[in-house]
């Protein structure tokens, strides 16, 4: 909620320098209302929820100083947070509602982009993607986009994961003098901490964006390439909205008995991890092992980037 009122200045309009002025003090008057909340409702943990808010502000201030050379770097400017999609239709026979955490716009160039926020770090993958595991994020865009009207000469760019948290790092070598473990990071005992370098560094690498582009503007997106991750790779718009279009039929079929067999198909065999968030998951009577997951969707998302010559 703090990421998504920031971007709104005094009176209500976007500020396109809003991470310049997104110090510990509009920080704190952005979630002290959350917080004084807490407090009224649980009074004897007074202390414990003062500590959380103290941290929680140095967390935000990390991610400000991202977003404010990330900004730098971009073309692209918050249009809305907050947009809410009603009754959108993803497939033939299913619709959807959500919000989407923050639409950018590049007015200039006729573009936008998706951001989702959140809390720790994710990543999209083709495999995870065509067996319907990592649907959200593309939604998003694809909900967006229809908001828009791609007929409205405006165009998806790309969306992306911003991780709230600084675990982002996965290869050591990107980032020099660090050694990386399941819990983070840690600088080597023969460096200095006060390295401001290195510290920037290990700031951009921890915190940058991921997800799929869809346009070879990636000068637009990142003119600097170090702030979001997988640039080099353009994905097929309409290869994801036909791929998405596939899955959640696909759903609609298994659930209704559209399918080939005519009866609905929702037999307890979940994927692997599946149930690894499940409320119900201490009481449930099946014990088996999570299945691999299998590709629905037969097509290609990428498209070939053609090499200068």
């Amino acid at each position: 909620a703090a990421m998504e009122k920031a971007v709104y200045n005094a009176n209500g309009m976007i500020d396109p320098d809003y991470a310049q002025h997104l110090d510990a003090e509009r920080i704190a008057e952005l979630i002290s209302p959350y917080f004084d909340a807490l407090r009224i409702a649980n009074p004897n943990d007074t202390a414990r929820i003062c500590l959380s808010e103290k941290r929680m502000i140095s967390s935000l201030l990390k991610a400000a100083q991202f977003l404010k050379e990330y900004e730098h770097s971009s073309t692209f400017i918050p249009g809305q947070t907050e947009q809410t999609f009603r009754r959108f239709a993803v497939s033939d026979h299913v619709r959807l509602n959500g919000t989407i955490d923050r639409i950018s716009k590049d007015s200039a160039n006729h573009m936008f982009e998706v951001i989702d926020y959140k809390s720790s770090s994710k990543s999209l993958t083709p495999a995870g993607v065509k067996a319907g595991q990592q649907l959200q994020l593309l939604t998003y865009l694809c909900a967006a986009a229809e908001l828009y009207g791609l007929a409205e000469d405006i165009s998806p760019a790309g969306t992306y994961y911003f991780s709230l948290s600084a675990d982002n790092i996965t290869d050591a070598k990107k980032t020099a003098a660090l050694s990386v473990n399941r819990n983070g990071f840690k600088l080597n005992e023969r460096n200095l901490r006060t390295d401001e370098k290195q510290m920037k560094d290990l700031m951009i690498t921890s915190r940058r964006l991921d997800g799929w582009t869809f346009t070879d503007r990636t000068d637009a997106i990142d003119r600097e390439g170090s702030y979001v991750s997988g640039l080099k790779k353009q994905y097929s718009y309409d290869s994801v909205r036909e791929c998405l279009e596939t899955l959640y039929e696909y759903f609609y079929e298994n659930l209704t008995g559209e399918n080939a067999e005519g009866k609905p198909d929702i037999s307890v065999n979940p994927v692997d991890k599946a149930c690894e968030y499940c409320d119900y998951k201490g009481i449930c009577r099946y014990h088996g092992d999570g299945r691999k997951a299998q590709e629905i969707y037969q097509g290609k998302l990428n498209e070939e980037r053609i090499k200068a010559e």
